[in-house]
């Protein structure tokens, strides 16, 4: 099947763009929601995705959100055109994001829809789930049932986590300088310039405003979602999943091993899914926090999870 390019408009304007592979049946969905600083394109998995899952008869749509890229200029309603990117996002923001392409997916007239997020986006994505109460999420311990009773209005089936951070424990690996750079997003935020970017390029690769780091790194910080340290912290979003979830990690992905190990982290993730029907977990050996050359293998994860 081609590759269409498809747009959506959030719920306060902003226009978003994907990329998606249909199947014929259209009943069932990959979302792919990409980490901190992506893009639905440029990882070198995502070629893989567009040809494996519409093979096992699942549809496969990676998409734009106001934290693709650095700094993005988006067109918003009416006739706006402002800059986000991961530089200048706000984490509860992206609440709109998801639930425009699920909706999106909806009107296409999926059915099954499974959301799958990569490294930062684990936590975007379980805190929408938090937020949003529509009525077509799948409710408790009906998401792999197949009988008339189940509606097909509920359509989230599942989510599938592939990297989750502990986004917390990441900056507090060098305690010293976060307290450095905090201090100064929040005397620039007090002077009025919560917008302009920070001195410090965060592990020499991500640039930062102000407003962007305080709302993502302070301690009661909504991104604060997933905690593998032993410091003290609130599992109350990932407690309230309802959903089976698959959980995945490669043994060179060092991002989620930040005071643990990846066995580790995982396994405690695991254990706070207390409401969740089904956790499946699985750790590519030789896996880095890319995964290239490990699509295929995810996309058969993937379907193992479906089968159940």
């Amino acid at each position: 099947m081609p590759i269409s390019l498809v747009k959506t408009i959030t719920s306060d304007g902003l226009h978003l763009s994907g990329l998606l592979s249909q199947t014929d049946s259209r009943s069932k969905l990959i979302l792919h929601i990409h980490g901190m600083a992506g893009d639905p394109y440029t990882n070198s998995w995502y070629a893989g995705f567009h040809e494996n899952f519409p093979k096992s008869d699942f549809a496969f749509l990676s998409v734009q959100h106001r934290g693709t890229g650095s700094i993005t200029q988006f067109a918003k309603d009416p006739d706006l055109y402002p800059s986000y990117g991961n530089a200048l996002e706000i984490f509860e923001e992206s609440v709109f994001d998801i639930d425009a392409w699920v909706l999106f997916a909806k009107n296409l007239g999926y059915r099954e829809i499974y959301i799958q997020a990569h490294s930062l986006a684990p936590s975007k994505v379980v805190y929408y789930m938090n937020q949003k109460k529509h009525d077509f999420i799948m409710p408790a311990m009906r998401a792999f049932q197949n009988t008339a009773s189940v509606s097909s209005q509920y359509l989230i089936k599942g989510l599938i986590l592939i990297s989750p951070v502990d986004m917390y424990a990441w900056p507090m690996a060098r305690e010293e300088l976060h307290n450095k750079v905090l201090a100064e997003a929040k005397r620039m935020i007090e002077d009025g310039k919560g917008t302009q970017l920070l001195s410090e390029i965060l592990d020499n690769e991500y640039v930062l405003s102000a407003n962007t780091y305080v709302n993502f790194f302070s301690k009661d910080s909504n991104c604060n979602v997933f905690c593998y340290t032993k410091r003290d912290h609130d599992w109350k979003h990932v407690n309230n999943i309802e959903l089976p979830v698959l959980i995945i990690g490669g043994t060179k992905d060092y991002a989620l091993q930040v005071g643990n190990t990846i066995e580790g982290s995982i396994e405690i993730l695991k254990s706070q899914l207390t409401k969740s029907p089904l956790v499946k977990t699985k750790i590519f050996e030789g896996a880095d926090h890319s995964y290239d050359g490990f699509e295929k293998n995810i996309v058969e994860q993937v379907m193992e999870f479906y089968r159940g």
